[in-house]
């Protein structure tokens, strides 16, 4: 029995203490000095509401403020130095400027008269402290030696809470020559320091001036700062190059390298002791072409480059100007002019030749008017004429002989060649002005509307047979496939028909073919009438399993299945022709 009470006490307890344990809230991260609304839910009218504060690493609760019935409310240190650092608002608990040892839970309680205490959920709060400006300092004169590599530079964050995360970047690349160390801070041992040098392990020409970056990121920081460093690397000359200015009768080298080169010529001849990195040439087009100019560029770092240049390529750099001195684009600018008076002398010959044409066509034409021509016509002999003999009964041959025809009479001077005059055609004016307006004449905009319609009619009437015959070509196709499977019900019917002509011989009525017809002629015997083999099937229902029919029949004196021959009514047949011709015994022979 005291076993079952400790169990239930035990019980009891463990229940009382899972119903005090509160909810944890989201947490609420805020930067030292910034402020910090923390929300309650439960109103300050019906009791005392007290906010408490449970700070980290400690192990009691603090009361931070209280709100009694009026909205009287009470801060309590340390969340009152300095006055008006915290406050309260419809129950919510504000902290203007909140310090980075206020890092804890805080949670609201209610406590009312006969009322069980109630607490909302804690809510935890992590207060960042943003660290001071970061530094770049240099570990070294800035100044490196090619292909040897050494820290150059250091990048510090420090005072910062959480510590700094800092990252040396080649452009977007992040180098990896070192690490960020974190240390703890000189003066305040919650804070912590960063910092990271900037390892630049084989320097080439190639990184002298570039521009290393240094990325700061903390949480107080909304975007991450970046700090630019550059190194300088001692290298040998390259990149040498030589030119001239005709106009000003320089010649200029120049080459790249850290320290600035000096430079050293020679010139045309095998002349020395030339310096410095331009020389004013007075007679450079008096040179010889293939004479040579020489520059040297030093700096004390291994090894020196050299330049050879001919005077041809200083005085000339687009290359030599082409025939009799002159340039290139002289020449083009020439050879343009000359084609371009070709091409309008082309053009003005054309338009003459063409008004030529037109004027030798009017003095032909005029020369026509003025002399009209003129066709003769001569006679021939009546007897080569041809007689046409259509002309009788016609309405000249109706005329009394006795009025002369004026038609008569003009064949009559035909056929006797009294007619020898000459037939002058001449052309009519109202031809040749037809035909001008012929020539001249230009379709109007209501023509040329009337053809565009035409166009578009034809067009959509082609479009219209195309679709045509697209559907023509889709009926063909379901033509086509219902045609395929006419032939496979076909081919069905005629495997079936097939298979029941196999079981043919089975049935006992199937006529035989034509060979076992010559049987139908035969007279039949008198032992199996007809009228006896009706009325067998009528009362057997079939032909052939009537037992009455088949023991008569199997019984019969002039009929057996052993012998090659017997008598069949009044003659003798073969046994096995009467097999082959039909197999059924129960058939009856007609």
């Amino acid at each position: 029995m005291v076993t079952k009470l400790v169990i239930v006490a035990s019980f009891l307890l463990i229940n009382q203490a899972v119903a005090q344990q509160q909810e944890i809230g989201p947490i609420q991260y805020a930067v030292e000095g910034e402020e910090v609304n923390l929300p309650c839910t439960y109103p300050s009218s019906n009791g005392i509401l007290y906010w408490k504060f449970h700070r980290n690493g400690t192990t009691f609760d603090d009361d931070a403020a209280s709100i009694f019935p009026g909205y009287i409310v009470s801060i309590f240190p340390p969340f009152n130095s300095p006055s008006g650092r915290s406050k309260t608002d419809n129950g919510n608990f504000i902290i203007t400027s909140i310090k980075h040892d206020e890092e804890g839970e805080f949670w609201c309680e209610l406590n009312a008269v006969n009322v069980p205490t109630t607490k909302s959920r804690k809510t935890p709060v992590h207060v960042y402290v943003r660290p001071q400006t970061p530094k770049l300092a240099a570990l070294t004169n800035r100044t490196l030696t090619e292909n040897k590599g050494t820290p150059v530079a250091r990048c510090t964050s420090q005072g910062g809470k959480p510590a700094s995360q800092l990252t040396w970047m080649n452009g977007t690349i992040p180098m990896t020559g070192s690490n960020t160390v974190v240390t703890v801070n000189t003066f305040k041992s919650y804070l912590n320091d960063s910092d990271r040098d900037l390892v630049i392990k084989s320097p080439t020409r190639y990184d002298h001036n570039r521009i290393f970056s240094c990325k700061i990121e903390h949480p107080s920081y909304v975007e991450p700062k970046i700090l630019n460093y550059s190194v300088l690397v001692m290298h040998h000359p390259y990149n040498i190059r030589v030119w001239a200015n005709v106009t000003s009768k320089m010649v200029y080298c120049e080459a790249e390298s850290y320290p600035a080169p000096t430079y050293h010529w020679t010139m045309p001849g095998s002349l020395t002791g030339f310096t410095g990195p331009s020389l004013f040439i007075a007679d450079l087009f008096d040179l010889p072409g293939g004479g040579r100019f020489e520059c040297t560029a030093e700096n004390g770092i291994p090894s020196n480059v050299t330049v050879r240049m001919t005077v041809d390529e200083l005085r000339y750099p687009d290359g030599k100007p082409g025939l009799a001195g002159l340039e290139w684009w002289i020449w083009a600018a020439i050879g343009g002019a000359v084609l371009l008076v070709v091409i309008i002398t082309i053009v003005v010959c054309c338009i003459k030749c063409r008004k030529s044409d037109k004027g030798e066509t009017v003095v032909k034409y005029k020369s026509n008017i003025k002399k009209p021509l003129t066709e003769s016509v001569t006679p021939q002999h009546p007897s080569s004429l041809p007689l046409n003999r259509d002309y009788r009964g016609s309405r000249e041959d109706s005329f009394d002989s006795r009025t002369p025809s004026p038609v008569n009479e003009h064949k009559r001077r035909l056929l006797d060649g009294s007619m020898h005059q000459e037939v002058a055609l001449v052309p009519n004016d109202r031809l040749h002005r037809s035909r001008e307006q012929l020539f001249d004449h230009h379709a109007s905009r209501e023509q040329l509307d009337m053809v565009a319609s035409h166009i578009s009619t034809l067009n959509k009437s082609w479009d219209q047979l195309s679709k045509s015959r697209q559907a023509l070509n889709e009926a063909q196709d379901e033509l086509q496939h219902m045609n395929s499977n006419l032939n496979k019900s076909r081919e069905q019917l005629y495997h079936s028909r097939e298979a029941l002509n196999r079981d043919d011989h089975d049935y006992p009525y199937i006529d035989d073919d034509s060979e076992s017809q010559h049987y139908q002629h035969r007279q039949a015997p008198p032992a199996y009438d007809y009228d006896t083999y009706q009325q067998d099937n009528r009362e057997h229902g079939t032909y052939a399993d009537g037992p009455q029919y088949d023991a008569r029949y199997d019984t019969g004196q002039e009929y057996s299945q052993d012998c090659d021959d017997y008598r069949y009514g009044s003659g003798y047949y073969d046994d096995r022709e009467y097999y082959a011709q039909d197999h059924d015994p129960h058939r009856r022979i007609i």
